[in-house]
């Protein structure tokens, strides 16, 4: 059994809560499975926060918050089952997973000065085996960073390093807008992925830069992606000396969803 240790103590070091709300799929409030999903912007149809984002001409797949049982430490994961495969791929065709953040709760990253931190992107995967792109994107000033992470059948801790933006006129707005994502790509089309995936610096989005590389979720009713543990850090961490997750009770975590969404 893989282990998954957990840190239910706030150290100094630490924020008083995760940036990333509900990252081990605890909350669902809207429903525990949602079928028939892929042909558009579909939202937040299960766990709360993570919303979904697909449009294939025909691939199609289903969401459910899902136990965990081969995990220690979590109880709930973000699952995702293709139903109808998609093997002809359109050029403005897409699938993404993401987390998206207020400009308001990002002042920690010091984004648009000299001391902008660096980033990293904690989360465990499992699946079909895949590759599939994690980016972080800037909504504000339509920046981006993509790097590609490799699914295998067995749970696998992804500790994925971004540098920093240190562009001193790119500082997110201070509202409760919408300023930053987190988006995992699992399916794109040539208008995304022809390029070269930008990798190494934040650089202005060019949208076939982004996902270059990845594989389709879609390319066959085999394929399965699961996901939990998400954790947005600042800095930078080898394998093994990164922060461990940080559990909230299920009551505040209920009452940040909730802010959101309220059923």
């Amino acid at each position: 059994m893989t282990n998954a240790v957990k840190n239910r103590v706030t150290t100094p070091e630490r924020k008083a809560t995760p940036l990333v709300i509900n990252g081990d799929m605890n909350v669902a409030q809207k429903s525990v499975s949602t079928t028939g999903l892929g042909d558009g912007d579909e939202g937040y149809v299960t766990v709360d926060r993570f919303r979904h984002t697909a449009a294939a001409s025909s691939g199609r797949f289903t969401s459910k918050q899902t136990a965990v049982t081969d995990l220690d430490g979590f109880n709930e994961c973000l699952e995702l089952d293709c139903t109808t495969a998609d093997t002809s791929i359109a050029a403005n065709e897409f699938g993404q997973i993401y987390q998206s953040f207020e400009g308001q709760d990002l002042s920690l990253f010091n984004k648009g000065t000299a001391d902008c931190t660096t980033w990293c992107v904690i989360f465990w995967a499992k699946g079909t085996a895949k590759t599939y792109a994690l980016e972080l994107y800037d909504s504000d000033n339509n920046r981006q960073i993509t790097k590609l992470f490799t699914v295998t059948t067995d749970w696998k801790k992804h500790v994925i390093n971004f540098p920093a933006d240190t562009s001193t006129s790119d500082d997110f707005n201070y509202d409760n807008d919408q300023s930053f994502m987190i988006n995992f790509g699992i399916h794109m089309g040539s208008d995304v992925t022809s390029g070269t995936l930008n990798t190494d610096s934040w650089a202005d989005a060019t949208s076939a830069n982004r996902y270059a590389g990845i594989d389709s979720f879609f390319d066959s009713t085999s394929n399965e992606l699961y996901l939990t543990g998400v954790q947005l850090e600042l800095g930078n961490y080898a394998e093994g000396t990164e922060p461990e997750f940080q559990f909230v009770d299920h009551a505040t975590q209920l009452r940040m969803c909730q802010r959101y969404a309220q059923v």
